[in-house]
């Protein structure tokens, strides 16, 4: 873990690291969303924009990327932030939410992308 955060990595290729966080949004403590304040959104797109502003990034709803797998809808932005390449995702069905950042010191080869991307569209959430 990082930070108390579920972080996964290569250490043979070292060369960044995906991260989880996960709530149910029906019973949300509420020291979690004074941590977390991007959790008020509405939809994910709003969430989205709502953590991006909360990492100083500027993001408009035509900034975000969006895709479905079967019943679960994501949606993604890419950024740098301080000499460092971050894709944030967010993942949402029912009352179940997840976010999932990875960061790296520069942008993913083609092979670690694919393995991310594969990742990403791995997880199912039960609601």
């Amino acid at each position: 873990t990082y930070e108390g955060i579920p972080a996964f990595y290569d250490p043979l290729v070292g060369a960044g690291a995906l991260q989880f966080f996960a709530a149910r949004l029906t019973a949300l403590d509420p020291d979690i969303v004074a941590a977390s304040p991007f959790l008020r959104g509405e939809s994910l797109e709003e969430k989205m924009v709502l953590f991006l502003e909360e990492q100083n990034i500027p993001c408009s709803l035509e900034d975000l990327q969006v895709a479905e797998f079967g019943d679960q809808r994501l949606v993604a932005r890419e950024y740098e932030k301080e000499d460092r390449f971050f894709m944030a995702a967010m993942f949402e069905r029912g009352h179940v939410f997840v976010l999932s950042l990875y960061n790296a010191p520069h942008p993913p080869e083609d092979e670690e992308a694919a393995a991310i991307g594969a990742i990403l569209r791995s997880l199912r959430l039960a609601d």
